[in-house]
């Protein structure tokens, strides 16, 4: 019996048992600012906490949730359209700023909208966030007829997300 792969071993299972505590994997959207992709208050999504806690880089329109820049303990959910380095439209609407405003992403940040550009408070209000506010990806979205199998379990979960 090797203790120190059994000790690495308790040690990981020992994390990843707080890193859930902390961030539920399943946790229930409200919100219209990801209209159409998730509804405003009758889905819910399961979170990648772990992959970003190891390290694994961003990409360009996946879906995270991340640390409020605005209101720090809220979560909220956007789609990352820029990376460090890359040339963003700060408003193709034209809303918030000329269509034709352009922004460099400083390192170590990111460009986040809202799929509901109309709705949706994001990078064109308060420009490139944090990479470091990122919190977890999200993996799926469960339709709310998975709450009939999760029964008070769903119910009773006081965390949401805004979307």
């Amino acid at each position: 019996m090797n203790t120190s792969v059994d000790h690495a071993w308790y040690d990981f299972a020992s994390a990843s048992t707080q890193l859930q505590k902390k961030n539920p994997p399943l946790e229930q959207t409200f919100g219209e600012s990801m209209l159409p992709t998730f509804a405003m208050s009758t889905e819910w999504i399961i979170e990648d906490v772990l992959s970003m806690r190891l390290g694994r880089p961003l990409t360009r329109g996946e879906i995270i949730v991340l640390t409020s820049p605005r209101a720090p303990p809220q979560q909220i959910c956007k789609r990352v359209i820029g990376l460090p380095g890359d040339v963003v439209c700060v408003d193709p609407m034209g809303k918030y700023a000329p269509s034709t405003e352009h922004c460099v992403i400083p390192e170590g940040h990111m460009w986040i909208v809202g799929d509901n550009a109309a709705a949706s408070v994001d990078s064109r209000t308060y420009g490139p966030v944090p990479i470091a506010l990122a919190r977890s990806r999200v993996l799926a979205r469960v339709r709310s007829l998975f709450r009939f199998f999760l029964g008070s379990r769903a119910r009773s979960s006081e965390t949401k997300r805004q979307c």
